[in-house]
């Protein structure tokens, strides 16, 4: 049986080992380059904050006819926007005809802020090809622009098919904040905050803290923050914390699970907001940890959940605390909402939420450690 270098540098990478991953990915790439390859690289370059490196690698993919694209998209995870925009002026006619072009172009204005540029990119991508990618391009184009009816026709569609529902729920859950605010009150009841020190006072009695901070940090690897991730200014753990052995770590995977199922069984009557999603069977599925140093989150959603979670491990001890904040969409719109719902956090609080809200944080003291271990349950 041939060996597998791709997968094996994969696991080896999300396990820690960068210096064997790196080895494994280079021998991948001589047997057979691919884009997820090269893709994994970039990650590796960037989170080793190995810059120079990687923007040779974005400069050689830039003038391969093969991955030129992946070229683009690595120069716009990482906001080089100007440079990506006159890579894709420099592409090949035939290439300009791709609807990979057509999709980082609008990303690119989304990104920017400019909504009509944005939607005369994304038109085209969406007409030739209804898929995911195009759909929400061009659906955060409409939205951008103030079309919300046409959007909110265009999400009924999407949401007919069960597949993405989170994706296109996230959006109508902006259509909605606009078009019906009175729809606000029953959103925002779906956030819940609990306070685990006073629900779990015997653990937390024990030194639970004091361990889980131990444990968690003894999984970071990594000196930059993640490609095309919502986080600015700090760190994220690579392996999904639901395999962890360490023994505080399942402790606290078994507590919060309980408080999910708990959430769970009290948001039933109010299924509709989950667009029918059972909750018999809910289980977390991943688990990660997130360190900001005066850096904050972009606002985003988890596109595979169905509940999401935050618990705050570690906060500043000063008046900037990295609020967070609920139902504002991460590009300009024509009407700029209000947010749903913010949160100031405390330690050992945990809070609750649809994993289709959108949700980011104001910016965090600097030089002070904001930990937090997320999740997503389905």
């Amino acid at each position: 049986m041939r060996q597998n270098f791709g997968d094996e540098a994969k696991k080896a990478f999300e396990g820690g080992r960068i210096a064997q991953a790196e080895q494994l990915l280079l021998k991948a790439l001589a047997i057979h380059p691919t884009e997820p390859l090269y893709n994994l690289l970039a990650r590796l370059l960037w989170l080793e904050n190995r810059q120079s490196e990687f923007e040779k690698l974005c400069n050689s993919l830039l003038t391969d006819p093969v991955f030129c694209f992946c070229g683009v998209e690595l120069l716009r995870q990482v906001e080089q926007y100007d440079q990506a925009l006159n890579a894709l002026a420099a592409l090949p006619t035939d290439h300009r005809q791709n609807i990979r072009f057509f999709l980082n172009a609008a990303w690119i204005y989304i990104q920017l802020g400019d909504g009509q540029r944005a939607h005369q990119c994304a038109l085209p991508a969406f007409e030739a090809q209804n898929s995911e990618a195009s759909a929400d391009a061009y659906v955060s184009s409409l939205i951008m622009m103030g079309d919300f009816e046409k959007a909110e026709q265009i999400l009924a569609a999407l949401m007919a098919d069960e597949a993405h529902q989170g994706r296109w729920m996230a959006y109508q859950l902006h259509v909605d904040r606009i078009l019906y605010p009175e729809k606000d009150g029953d959103y925002k009841g779906l956030i819940k905050v609990l306070n685990l020190q006073e629900r779990h006072p015997r653990l937390y009695e024990s030194g639970f803290s004091a361990a889980l901070r131990d444990a968690v940090e003894e999984i970071y690897r990594f000196k930059n923050h993640p490609l095309d991730q919502s986080l600015t200014g700090g760190q994220q753990t690579a392996a999904n914390l639901v395999n962890a052995e360490a023994p505080v770590l399942r402790q606290y995977l078994k507590m919060v699970s309980r408080e999910v199922k708990e959430y769970c069984s009290l948001s039933g009557g109010k299924n509709k907001f989950f667009n029918g999603n059972s909750f018999d069977h809910i289980s977390i599925k991943e688990c990660w940890s997130v360190t900001l140093y005066g850096g904050h989150h972009r606002p985003h959603f988890h596109p595979e959940g169905v509940v999401s979670g935050t618990y705050y491990l570690t906060v500043p001890g000063g008046a900037e605390k990295g609020t967070i904040y609920f139902g504002v969409p991460p590009f300009s719109t024509a009407v700029v909402p209000t947010p749903l719902f913010e949160y100031e956090p405390e330690e050992g609080s945990l809070i609750l939420f649809p994993s289709y809200f959108w949700h980011g944080t104001r910016k965090s003291a600097a030089g002070e450690r904001r930990q937090t271990l997320p999740f997503d349950a389905a």
